[in-house]
């Protein structure tokens, strides 16, 4: 893998710890923002409209 993919990875996870997200919505997320570095405050907005459990 390379590194600026696995640093974006680790980034995503930190992110996603800290928002509360479950695995499922984590991957979900981490796929739909591939590109960031962080999610968004809207994140958990989002997927309650794209009902991600």
């Amino acid at each position: 893998m390379r590194l600026l993919a696995y640093l974006g990875l680790l980034a995503c996870l930190r992110s996603r710890n800290h928002k509360g997200l479950n695995g499922r919505q984590a991957a979900w997320a981490a796929r739909k923002y591939h590109g960031h570095r962080v999610l968004p405050e809207s994140i958990m907005e989002e997927i309650d409209e794209a009902q991600i459990v």
